[in-house]
């Protein structure tokens, strides 16, 4: 039961799976109908958004993903009704969530508790956060909704043959399932507690080499499948940070040149991402030094291992897009499934133009970049949108979909920030490694 609608989740996998065949009957109803094209994928995504938001889970889960990689390959309308899954999230009362942890710990170790919070912190698609303390420190618990884990498959398949339909209507032939295969292989790691608790561990080992960064400590003894108990963090939002603190171009410069740090270390040193661009993963702490602030990383649910092979090969085809033969490029995209080997003309000259364009940030010409420039936003859409339009049979790259992702978070972290930086040395870093900045 859902606190907030009051309404009955369904949970099984016949009911959730009744629930996306009236979703596919509703559909099909609108498809071919009188009245424009536009009038009725509208009526099409809000049939969708409907039902996803009834099903929660996995189901609402995927369809917010979904709002956000495939926002280029599916109609507008459908987008624009699925970005509104953003902002919907369950909710259980305290009561159901200590419920839960009895089930998982048992009534005694629960009774250990001290001061559980009802209210929680944080509440999305799959789970929520509340406050306690345990042996005397300040503790955060996060807590799965029951069911999760079991409906994962079932719900990608339903939700894929929803989109194939929709998609259908773009006269393209491209074959999410890989895609689909992709989304729903972190999200399946996501229900796993005990696996985040590993690579909460793993990184916080391999970041604390590095100044200015910080993770949780993970209370082994409470951690289960589902639920993740961690130290309680204290810091601003990034967002809240810049409004409290209003800091200086320097301090925000600094700052701004610690996430870019961040993600050269996570994917080309470590091989280890934390791939979710949301802003609230991460935690300002300026507590000690206010010009020099602590970055603290809260969620690592969907943490991406990417193998050296693949790291050196991805260097390359930066490399390559600065300074290459056109064809020593396309093979390079080729080689590490950036682009589909039968993909049109067309479609390889459009990969080609992105891929150049986006290097423009580290043109000698323009440093220090400004990640204000609303120019280079624009054309990186722009030329997106031409890419997923020229391709026929390209599915979005499956090898850095989440790579991608959290690099245009940082983007879009920095440029809320309002940095600016010169990028030289970080360009012969990420192209030829850590030494040669």
């Amino acid at each position: 039961m859902d606190s907030r609608s009051g309404k009955r989740i369904p949970t099984s996998l016949a009911s959730r799976g009744l629930e996306f065949l009236k979703m596919g009957a509703r559909l099909a109803a609108k498809t071919g109908v009188g009245g424009e094209a536009g009038a009725r994928r509208i009526e099409q995504a809000e049939i969708l958004v409907e039902g996803l938001s009834k099903l929660k889970g996995a189901a609402m889960k995927l369809g917010q993903t979904v709002s956000v990689e495939l926002r280029d390959l599916l109609p507008p309308e459908v987008v624009d009704a699925l970005s509104k899954l953003q902002d919907q999230g369950s909710t259980l009362s305290g009561a159901q969530i200590r419920a839960i942890l009895a089930e998982e710990w048992g009534a005694e170790r629960l009774a250990q508790l001290d001061g559980f919070v009802d209210r929680p912190l944080a509440s999305a698609s799959i789970g929520q956060v509340h406050a306690a303390g345990w042996s005397g420190e300040e503790i955060v618990l996060k807590v799965q909704f029951p069911g999760i884990s079991r409906t994962i498959d079932s719900d990608i398949q339903g939700l894929g043959l929803l989109l194939k339909g929709m998609l259908a209507v773009t006269g393209r032939k491209i074959a999410i399932e890989p895609l689909l295969e992709e989304l729903g292989s972190v999200f399946r790691q996501e229900t796993d507690y005990r696996l985040e608790a590993d690579f909460l561990r793993e990184y916080g080992a391999n970041i604390a080499a590095h100044r200015g960064y910080r993770v949780p400590n993970v209370i082994d003894e409470l951690v289960t499948s589902r639920v993740l108990a961690m130290s309680r963090e204290r810091g601003l939002k990034p967002l809240d940070w810049m409004k409290l603190r209003q800091p200086s171009a320097e301090v925000r410069n600094r700052l701004g040149q610690r996430f870019l740090d961040l993600y050269e270390i996570e994917f080309f040193q470590m091989g280890l991402v934390q791939t979710d661009p949301n802003f609230a993963n991460f935690l300002i702490d300026d507590s000690r030094d206010r010009d020099n602030p602590v970055i603290t990383l809260l969620d690592f649910g969907a943490v991406k291992r990417y193998e050296a092979e693949f790291r050196s090969s991805y260097r390359e085809v930066l490399r390559l897009a600065r300074e290459g033969s056109e064809q020593e490029l396309l093979e390079k995209v080729f080689s590490i499934g950036l682009l589909d080997r039968d993909e049109t003309r067309e479609g390889q000259e459009a990969m080609m133009r992105l891929l150049r364009a986006s290097l423009s940030p580290f043109d000698p010409a323009r440093q220090p970049f400004r990640f204000v420039d609303a120019d280079y936003a624009r054309d990186m859409r722009e030329l997106a949108m031409e890419l997923t339009k020229a391709c026929r049979v390209s599915p979005p790259p499956r090898a850095i979909l989440f790579l991608h992702r959290k690099l245009g978070g940082v983007f879009n972290l920095l440029k809320a920030m309002e940095v600016e930086l010169d990028l030289t040395d970080y360009w012969k870093r990420i192209v030829l490694g850590p030494s040669a900045g």
